[in-house]
């Protein structure tokens, strides 16, 4: 049994949205450099604190996999190359909740693997279940104090 549990918009967060905003952010500011009468401190303020808002919605986006479950372990996905990661080697589960973006679901794995020790994605509607039922195949307890957090963010 093998099920995606990453959403189908997975490749629009990871690649369209970001090259989107650093498309507008580059229009924008070839605008300012094009009308240096326009130029004050606000407006250049405004461009760096655009470019360093677009510098993190893009390192996010860079970390975003495509994760399906199978009975051996979870099939992490980057869009260049694809690793199962055994139930055993999971060793943290997060949730954390978007504000006003999607909800992303952290994963820790107790030894670096090809792809990095951590992952991270964007879960279906039902992120409680598959937050669940991967810690319960990790053998995470839900009560316990260890592999278990969810964040308001």
């Amino acid at each position: 049994m093998e099920r995606t549990v990453s959403t189908v918009f997975t490749p629009l967060w990871k690649f369209i949205f970001p090259a989107w905003i650093l498309g507008f952010l580059g229009v924008f500011t070839f605008v300012e450099i094009a009308n240096p009468k326009r130029l004050d401190g606000l407006s250049v303020f405004g461009t760096l604190f655009g470019w360093l808002v677009a510098s993190a919605v893009c390192y996010q986006a860079a970390q975003l996999r495509r994760v399906r479950i199978t009975e051996e372990g979870l099939l992490v996905f980057n869009y260049l190359r694809e690793i199962l990661v055994p139930w055993t080697m999971i060793a943290h589960v997060g949730l954390e909740r978007g504000v006003r973006g999607p909800s992303y679901v952290n994963l820790t794995f107790r030894q670096a693997t090809p792809l990095g020790r951590r992952a991270m994605f964007i879960a279906k509607l039902d992120r409680n279940r598959i937050v669940a039922q991967i810690r319960h195949r990790a053998g995470i307890g839900v009560g316990s104090a260890s592999g278990v957090s969810v964040h308001a963010g």
